[in-house]
């Protein structure tokens, strides 16, 4: 299938196929029924990269909400955990961790390193500890996210859209429509 432009395509300018009435009609189904009495069903989610740039929004603690159900792992930066004493890791590593406690007067948290089981594609199935090494008062900035990848239940969640894209018949020329072999 190829597409054959009438007219010069401008440098940064999009190009829009229509998926036809039918699609349209389903998604527009799916928005409106995507709310549950008014709230998003994942209010918690938010990507790795965002919560990386949102140095204003606290990190969760272990005894919070799980940040594996959002399909996001939280990490301690490597350089910060040389820093803070403990031995033998790479300061170019990231570690993941348990956040057990916020000192919320100076902003700063204490970790449990943890180490994480994965399974073949990579997703993690348990976590143990492995020595404990606990860090004090480390700073937000501390902190970097990963969205787990591959490891993802959108695709099979009530949110997810799926729906057919099929080319409109009124795309195709008269003579292709209906075609018997």
């Amino acid at each position: 299938f190829d597409y054959v432009a009438t007219r010069d395509i401008e440098e940064d300018e999009e190009i829009f196929i229509d998926y036809g009435d039918a699609w349209e009609a389903a998604w527009q189904d799916h928005v409106a029924d995507y709310y549950v009495d008014g709230q998003p069903p994942r209010p918690h989610f938010m990507q790795a990269a965002d919560r990386n740039t949102r140095m204003d929004i606290p990190i969760r603690l272990v005894t919070d909400r799980p940040y594996d159900l959002d399909d996001v792992r939280v990490t301690v930066i490597g350089h910060y955990v040389e820093f803070n004493g403990a031995q033998g890791f790479d300061t170019n590593e990231d570690y993941d961790c348990d956040v057990l406690h916020h000192n919320k007067d100076r902003d700063t948290y204490m970790v449990q390193l943890t180490y994480p089981l994965t399974n073949e594609e990579q997703c993690v199935i348990d976590v143990w500890d492995k020595g404990g090494h606990i860090l004090f008062e480390l700073p937000r900035q501390a902190f970097f996210f990963y969205d787990v990848q591959a490891c993802t239940r959108d695709h099979v969640q009530l949110w997810s859209f799926r729906h057919p894209m099929m080319i409109p018949d009124e795309m195709l020329p008269d003579i292709w429509r209906n075609r018997v072999p």
